[in-house]
């Protein structure tokens, strides 16, 4: 199958080649169009207007993993996560707001946007709104739409991310690990190969073993056991 290029140079102009059936595409995804055909179909649109400057610690949908990591400003559960993501080529043109839009529970971001608290900005023929992460990963809007803008409500006073690969790293994410800790409670998210998204909330002094045994009933034996030694890592950082 090939698969005819549409640059779009607003977020209108991709809204309505969006609804004329064609797929975003952004970043790392246009490295590999003729591979990746067959899903995109044969209508692809780019994502060409220009991103405001993002300051540091600025966190938007634009965006690079590249970017994001190297910020030492951004929030170090997700810095973490982008440095992990995929490899060099693809880090330096894959946005955030692709691996968003994916909502697939096997990509770094997943765990630390739900610990975060995280929510999306949205763009759709009827405007821009707001949704939690967690809202978004779980239940997308049928509605045609882009990733405009990612937000904390709350900076966390602490986070941190730790992964298991399904074989040696850099391999792809087996379990992802983030925590954060805010000023009302911990919250711990794990995420992964067939893991559907495990998002729990502690209070402030939670312990290895109490996450741990929470852990254990929404886990598989094999999952909870990464999902254990990523923990572990974690805890040493506290």
């Amino acid at each position: 199958m090939s698969t005819r290029w549409f640059r779009a140079e607003t977020p209108e102009c991709a809204l309505w080649h969006l609804a004329q059936g064609a797929t975003a595409v952004a970043g790392g995804t246009a490295l590999l169009s003729a591979a990746f055909s067959p899903t995109i179909g044969s209508r692809a649109v780019a994502l060409a207007w220009p991103d405001d400057p993002a300051t540091i610690g600025e966190v938007t949908a634009r965006r690079t993993l590249a970017a994001l990591a190297d910020d030492p400003g951004a929030p170090a559960a997700l810095s973490i996560a982008a440095q992990s993501a995929g490899n060099p080529a693809t880090r330096r043109r894959a946005t955030l707001g692709g691996w968003i839009a994916l909502r697939a529970y096997a990509t770094d971001v997943v765990a630390p946007l739900l610990a975060l608290r995280a929510n999306v900005e949205l763009i759709t023929g009827a405007g821009r709104h707001t949704m939690a992460y967690d809202t978004y990963l779980r239940d997308s809007p049928s509605t045609v739409h882009l990733v405009a803008g990612v937000t904390f409500p709350e900076r966390p006073l602490w986070s941190q991310y730790s992964r298991h690969a399904l074989r040696a790293t850099p391999g792809p994410l087996g379990v992802g690990v983030a925590a954060a800790t805010f000023a009302d409670a911990t919250e711990i998210a794990v995420s992964g190969v067939g893991i559907p998204a495990v998002q729990l909330r502690f209070p402030r002094d939670l312990t290895l073993g109490e996450a741990r045994d929470a852990l254990r009933s929404r886990l598989s034996p094999d999952d909870h056991r990464a999902a254990s030694r990523q923990l572990e890592r974690i805890f040493r950082e506290l």
